[in-house]
């Protein structure tokens, strides 16, 4: 159930000490949280206001709510461009907003200028790639309160493969390449903070600056889990895919950050083969199987991907 829009308005004038003469419009609806933008004279923000599920009880609540944002603030100070958080009147990070009979947590955000790139380019998804690795390694420097959702790739991966049905088309085929894994490699990474939801939505760029938002999934895990989220954006996309394009050569050659560097030449692939195996997962249990035999047949996955 939406608030309404005269609702948002007065709560965030009384909350936040916002000018009387501001606005409010519904910016975006999802399972998790719905955004509006808070216009305040020559100032915009972003009000968002959490789901149930995300202001009471399991996938989120204020404690990790708060820690979320605390961890954020302190990636902006560190240098990150991040949005800023605005404090309620009270001094509290996250408020409650009343929608009918319901209690819904809430924070607001200084918006940060750019637009949502397109598609991800050679381009951006190394800017992308260096910006997450910069957030991963600020955060070793920041000691968590609350403790944040804990599930990786490879543990959803693994549970993936259990739903399969041993006798559907690609069910030895994805096996095999789950299997191929050097489990060993990849549970011995060093595990930090991470985004936990790269995709274009949540990348704000303008011109040579780059910002993430959205930190609702921020979770302890490897950093090649963002890493290969990046990478594997689109990946039904022949053009949009980076690997599937033909750029993944470019992207590991001008890579200058250490840490991601080592990623690539210890780990990468190994980590590749995994997200691999969650997506045909997740395309064989909605039947898609032309796409999967059009994905092992890719040549470009073929050499980055599967080739030991």
């Amino acid at each position: 159930m939406l608030n309404s829009t005269k609702n948002i308005v007065e709560f965030v004038t009384s909350n936040y000490g916002l000018a009387e003469e501001n606005t409010a419009t519904l910016l975006s609806i999802g399972v998790e949280n719905n955004n509006y933008l808070i216009v305040a004279g020559k100032d915009e923000y972003v009000f968002r206001v959490y789901s149930l599920e995300h202001s009471i009880k399991g996938f989120r609540d204020i404690d990790s709510i708060t820690q979320e944002l605390l961890f954020m603030e302190h990636a902006r100070q560190s240098g990150l461009l991040v949005p800023k958080i605005i404090t309620a009147s009270d001094g509290k990070m996250v408020s409650t907003i009343k929608n009918k009979s319901r209690y819904h947590s809430c924070i607001l955000l200084q918006k940060i200028q750019g637009t949502h790139p397109q598609y991800i380019t050679e381009h951006n998804v190394l800017q992308i790639s260096e910006l997450v690795s910069k957030m991963f390694a600020v955060s070793r420097n920041f000691t968590l309160q609350t403790k944040l959702i804990e599930f990786d790739i490879l543990t959803r991966a693994q549970s993936s493969v259990r739903k399969i049905k041993p006798d559907s088309k690609h069910a030895n085929s994805i096996m095999q390449i789950f299997n191929s894994v050097d489990h060993d490699t990849v549970e011995n990474q060093k595990t930090g903070l991470i985004h936990g939801d790269i995709k274009l939505e949540n990348v704000l760029v303008d011109e040579e600056n780059i910002a993430l938002l959205d930190f609702d999934d921020c979770r302890n895990s490897f950093l090649s889990e963002d890493i290969t989220m990046t990478l594997m954006h689109n990946l039904h996309s022949k053009s949009q895919n980076i690997i599937r394009a033909g750029f993944y050569e470019k992207f590991t050659n001008y890579v200058s950050n250490k840490e991601l560097k080592s990623i690539i030449q210890v780990t990468l692939r190994d980590m590749l083969r995994v997200r691999f195996v969650y997506d045909l997962c997740k395309y064989s249990l909605s039947g898609k199987d032309e796409l999967i035999d059009e994905l092992l047949n890719d040549p470009y996955i073929a050499k980055h991907i599967l080739k030991k």
